[in-house]
């Protein structure tokens, strides 16, 4: 679908940061959980189709492991653009026990991740809360 140019755009929630943990918070088979995700990343690149890439950010966030994995994968495919997500809590997740990270604090750690590296101006934004995902307005873009 890709090659025949049948998709304008691909959009993925990542589950996690390497192969075991995309396996554990989804309860999917590694191979589907990670390899297909990054195995359509390169297709999409490969066809010039935009990838979105979510990566939900929850209490328990390592924000230093995160944004480092996350801006490897923003260096390495040109395609792929970064929606970080505020946690949501949803009574039929996985994540048990998990909170959203404070907003103020995830909009400044995004904001600082976004300008570590020229290459990722204009391709991250910030969703602080549930209002973002109805209202546009609510979405915050990085610019640099």
């Amino acid at each position: 679908m890709l090659a025949e140019g049948l998709v304008d755009v691909v959009g993925v929630s990542l589950k996690g940061l390497t192969p075991q943990q995309a396996e554990s918070v989804s309860g999917v088979r590694r191979e589907v959980s990670w390899g297909r995700v990054m195995e359509t990343i390169a297709l999409s690149e490969g066809a010039g189709v935009p990838f979105i890439l979510t990566y939900v950010a929850a209490s328990n966030a390592d924000f230093g492991e995160a944004f480092d994995a996350l801006g490897a994968l923003l260096r390495t495919y040109g395609n792929l653009r970064l929606k970080v997500n505020n946690l949501q809590p949803n009574p039929r997740s996985r994540a048990e026990g998990l909170a959203p990270v404070d907003e103020d604090e995830l909009r400044m750690r995004v904001s600082e991740f976004a300008g570590r590296d020229g290459r990722f101006g204009g391709r991250v934004i910030y969703i602080p809360n549930s209002q973002g995902i109805i209202d546009e307005g609510f979405i915050e873009r990085f610019r640099q």
